[in-house]
């Protein structure tokens, strides 16, 4: 991913901003509880920040009739200094998000800053789950 992604001036900055990568079939399969989380989230940092706000990028709310959508969500990657993906079993089988996911991952290790990529595991991965234990 390209070089001009803010994400060693996270540190610097106050202004938290996200990317909530999803997949939409989970979210109209579960009745739009996955979009509801992320709001839930932004209302959650906001209480315990004494009102910031925090910015997730959310393509059904960010992205208009007629844009450009794959412009769109490269410009949101390229301004955000987190990303949340939730995962799923559908989410890894969607060639989107896994582009998303590994080319934010990627960048964000380059830079040493693993721990940008904040997964929210919404449902059990199989392929996922620690095979020692």
């Amino acid at each position: 991913m390209p070089a001009r992604w803010p994400l060693a001036s996270l540190v610097m900055s106050s202004r938290a901003q996200g990317f909530w990568s999803y997949v939409h079939d989970d979210d109209d399969g579960d009745g739009g509880r996955v979009k509801r989380l992320a709001s839930l989230i932004k209302a959650e940092y906001a209480a315990l920040t004494g009102g910031d706000s925090l910015e997730l990028f959310l393509d059904h709310a960010e992205i208009r009739w007629g844009d450009e959508w794959e412009l769109r969500i490269e410009e949101a990657l390229q301004a955000t200094t987190f990303f949340i993906p939730v995962v799923t079993p559908r989410y890894f089988r969607s060639e989107e998000c896994r582009k998303k996911l590994l080319g934010f991952a990627g960048h964000a290790k380059s830079l040493g800053l693993e721990e940008l990529v904040l997964p929210l595991y919404y449902i059990e991965v199989p392929d996922l789950e620690d095979k020692e234990n």
